[in-house]
C-alpha cells in the first residue's frame, strides 16, 4: 500500500473515490485541457472512472502513481504530483498537475522535488522521464528547475502531436 508522504507544508496522498469532485475540478482546467487533454470527465461518475482506470488501477499495478496534493495545514487540495509508468515510454515520468489558484506558491515544485529525491528508496527508480507539451512553458522551467534535461521530441502515438521528452538521472554522481 502506498503511504502518505510529507513535505514541509504538502501531504502526498493516494487518491480514493472520495476524491472525486476534485478531480473533476482540476481535470476542466484550462492548464489541464490546453497541455494534457481532455478525459471527457464531466461529472462525479466521470470522475469516479477515472479514478477506478487510472491511478487507483495504476497503484496496484506498479505499486505507484499519481498522488493527491493537500496542504499539511488545512488539508486543502491544490493538485496532483506522482509517477507514472506508460507502455511508450522505457522509464517512469514525473507528473503533476496544479489547480490554477495553487499556482505559483511553489507547491508543484515541492511536491515534485519530493518524489525526484525519494524516488530511488521508495520505488528503486533510477531514472524518471517527463514528457510536455513545448508550448507548457511552467511546466518545462519546473523540470529544468528540477535538474531534468531535454532529450528531443516524441510522440506517444501516430496520430499525437509531438512533446518534449526530459530525462533525469537518479543515480548519484561520483567525483572523478
Amino acid at each position: 500500500m502506498i503511504g502518505v508522504i510529507h513535505t514541509s507544508r504538502l501531504l502526498l496522498r493516494p487518491f480514493s473515490i472520495a476524491d472525486a469532485d476534485f478531480i473533476c475540478k482540476l481535470l476542466n482546467t484550462p492548464g489541464w485541457l490546453n497541455f494534457i487533454g481532455d478525459k471527457g470527465v464531466r461529472c462525479a461518475a466521470d470522475a469516479i472512472a477515472y479514478l477506478e482506470n487510472g491511478p487507483l488501477a495504476h497503484y496496484r499495478k506498479h505499486g505507484f502513481g499519481l498522488l493527491m496534493v493537500t496542504r499539511r495545514d488545512d488539508d486543502l487540495a491544490l493538485g496532483m504530483c506522482g509517477i507514472i509508468k506508460r507502455s511508450e515510454l522505457p522509464h517512469p515520468d514525473l507528473g503533476f498537475a496544479f489547480l490554477p489558484q495553487h499556482e505559483g506558491y511553489g507547491y508543484a515544485f515541492e511536491a515534485a522535488q519530493h518524489m525526484v529525491l525519494e524516488a530511488p528508496a521508495l520505488y528503486g527508480l533510477t531514472e524518471l522521464l517527463a514528457i510536455v507539451m513545448p508550448e507548457n512553458k511552467r511546466s518545462i522551467n519546473l523540470l529544468q528547475k528540477l535538474g531534468f534535461s531535454w532529450q528531443g521530441s516524441i510522440r506517444m502515438n501516430q496520430d499525437a502531436q509531438p512533446l518534449h521528452q526530459y530525462r533525469k538521472s537518479l543515480v548519484p554522481q561520483t567525483a572523478l
